[in-house]
């Protein structure tokens, strides 16, 4: 009888052990899950915060590439009379057709309008070409932000459950996060220099076209006036 009464009191013994063992897995368990959970969390807002910050950088450059190409539409009148001018001037009689300061004024306004096409030209290739990496990297984004939304309620799932779940996948994604966020992030210190190399290429040919086109304003109403007296 002693015997009996001894074996159920180690045996209970045994069975509340193996409770508290289990019970204080279980708590390790869920402060690894939680710490896992914020994890994801935290990487999920970034990922959010990154795919905002691009988008409005998209519309900012978006709006810088339309005013270029609104721009370099408007190239065309000057280009337009300043070709017609050159032939008008090609025409004249001897010793008319002896070259002046304004025919010289003339080629270089031509110059000068070119290379100001050039310039808008190269900055606008650029920035479309940038635009495609841009929407690439908006997509790897939002699918990430989707994989850590997923990998959060699926974490959730298995406390409530109290089961555990494959983790190794969530810690390799987790490490393409970081990637992704410095990949952005670099990609958008390139936009923000885009937009400011685009803005300035710009403001820049505006001056220099205004500049030379008033000159030779000014040299045919000076040339006018001279035939008049």
């Amino acid at each position: 009888m002693k015997k009996a009464e001894r074996i159920r009191g180690e045996l209970s013994s045994l069975v509340r052990e193996t409770e508290e063992r289990l019970d204080e897995t279980n708590h390790v368990y869920i402060l690894e899950i939680q710490g896992e959970l914020q994890k994801l969390e935290d990487d999920r807002i970034n990922l959010q915060v990154e795919y905002a910050l691009h988008k409005r950088l998209d519309s900012e450059i978006k709006s810088i590439k339309n005013k270029l190409r609104s721009f370099l539409l408007s190239l065309e009148i000057p280009l337009q009379i300043n070709r017609r001018n050159r032939r008008d001037r090609e025409l004249r009689w001897w010793p008319d057709s002896v070259e002046d300061e304004i025919d010289v004024q003339l080629r270089r306004e031509n110059n000068l309008l070119y290379q100001a096409k050039r310039d808008i030209k190269n900055i606008y290739s650029k920035i479309t070409g940038h635009e495609a990496l841009v929407e690439f990297m908006l997509e790897t984004l939002n699918k990430d932000s989707c994989a850590k939304k997923e990998a959060i309620q699926m974490l959730k799932q298995s406390i409530r459950n109290q089961s555990k779940v494959q983790r190794k996948g969530h810690q390799q994604k987790s490490s393409n996060t970081a990637r992704n966020l410095e990949q952005s992030e670099k990609l958008r210190e390139e936009s923000e220099r885009l937009e400011e190399e685009g803005k300035n290429v710009m403001k820049q040919c505006k001056e220099n076209v205004v500049f030379t086109w008033t000159q030779t304003n000014r040299m045919f109403e000076d040339r006018v006036r001279e035939e008049m007296r």
